[in-house]
């Protein structure tokens, strides 16, 4: 944790943020995800109030429903890749795609 916060001669002034290799938007990331578990899955949007209804019936805590709404509304867009992982580790990032297939086990 240090290393990602502390500024340093060698790998720039922190905090670091950290990325993957490439922008993803969710409907891509369900679609690795299908990939690697060798079936077709599709993201779908929902409009906050029927999200925020299903996470309450689901037996999520409110605090943290109304603080993934918000978080959800007034989130930016970004197109923001950083090159900070392979500066902290000196490998690069590894892809989306791999880490669902090196995972799909555990969705099933």
């Amino acid at each position: 944790m240090t290393a990602l916060l502390a500024d340093d001669d060698r790998l720039g002034r922190g905090p670091h943020v950290l990325t993957g290799p490439e922008m993803l938007s969710r409907a891509d990331q369900v679609a690795h995800l299908g990939a690697a578990l060798g079936r077709r899955l599709r993201f779908e949007a929902v409009p906050a109030d029927l999200a925020r209804s299903q996470m309450l019936a689901d037996g999520r805590p409110a605090a943290l429903v109304e603080a993934l709404i918000a978080a959800a509304k007034h989130r930016p867009d970004s197109d923001r890749v950083t090159d900070a992982v392979e500066r902290l580790t000196g490998r690069p990032p590894g892809t989306f795609a791999q880490w669902a297939a090196d995972h799909a086990p555990e969705f099933r």
